[in-house]
């Protein structure tokens, strides 16, 4: 049975420009649209900080994690950004039965560093998305990106 696997946790899904929460009530799974959430943010990135952060300050207090799924660069850039937002460890899901702490990672780094990364990245262009199956790696700092362009002929003045 599926409540078994929902447990006791809330699953945010965004359909279109709504967001759905999935929970189990009463033995079954419940679903209620989040007015709050509402958004029409064109990519799923943005999305996932909103979520996210509605989630952080609805949770109760006995609750210490939050979870993330996606395989996106942008997505870790910028919760990297955010860390220090949440009230919880956060967690990236990368989709292969990997898990990544935000926290852990922003601690060492530092908030200015954190709050640079978000520029560096763009001004980079470098992306990664993980295939399905396929292991690759893109490090913009250990130069294994390899951008089409450089970052200054992307500019415009």
């Amino acid at each position: 049975m599926n409540t078994i696997k929902i447990g006791d946790k809330s699953i945010f899904l965004s359909i279109c420009d709504r967001c759905a929460k999935f929970y189990v009530q009463d033995g079954s799974i419940k679903r209620d649209f989040i007015d709050e959430l509402r958004c029409n943010h064109p990519e799923a990135d943005t999305r996932v900080l909103l979520q996210l952060t509605h989630a952080s300050s609805e949770m109760p207090d006995d609750c210490t994690d939050l979870v993330a799924r996606a395989s996106d660069t942008d997505v870790f850039i910028i919760l990297l950004d955010h860390a220090q937002e949440f009230n919880c460890e956060v967690w990236l899901d990368t989709g292969n039965k990997q898990y990544v702490s935000i926290s852990k990672i922003a601690s060492p780094i530092g908030l200015d560093m954190c709050r640079a990364l978000p520029g560096f990245h763009a001004l980079t262009g470098c992306d990664y998305t993980a295939p399905k199956r396929k292991k690759e790696t893109s490090s913009a700092v250990g130069n294994k990106c390899r951008c089409t362009e450089s970052p200054g002929e992307s500019l415009s003045y």
